[in-house]
């Protein structure tokens, strides 16, 4: 991803009014809360579980929980609750893990043969219109 596209997505998000009465620190906060959202919703979409052969029951669970967990994620987001990142070690373990999740997209965007980026731009350009919801 260029820097370019990093700052278009992010302008996009603002002009949707997602950033609106937020501290920075907060929205740190509530996109953490976000990545596990759309993460949650990935699972369920992933085909995890789907093999009729081979039932798993651990893939059914997570499954289960995943949507579960998409659900308390949405209610936590739009409850307008916001943490924060209290110290440098925190954040620096924070940035860490987003290493890691950035990995796995990597990942599975070279899987999927699709660039997540320019998808995520034109995701983000087309909610602008939809405002906060």
């Amino acid at each position: 991803m260029t820097m370019q596209s990093r700052d278009e997505i992010v302008a996009a998000v603002k002009a949707r009014g997602y950033f609106d009465g937020w501290t920075d620190e907060q929205l740190v906060a509530r996109n953490v809360v976000k990545l596990v959202e759309e993460a949650c919703e990935a699972v369920a979409e992933s085909g995890l579980g789907d093999n009729s052969e081979h039932p798993s029951k651990n893939a059914y669970w997570f499954k289960r929980y995943a949507r579960e967990y998409t659900r308390i994620a949405r209610a936590f987001f739009n409850g307008g609750y916001c943490g924060r990142v209290k110290s440098e070690k925190r954040r620096a373990a924070l940035i860490s893990e987003l290493h890691d999740v950035y990995v796995v997209l990597v990942v599975l965007e070279s899987l999927l043969g699709v660039d997540i980026a320019a998808g995520a731009l034109d995701k983000a350009r087309g909610d602008v219109g939809r405002g906060v919801r």
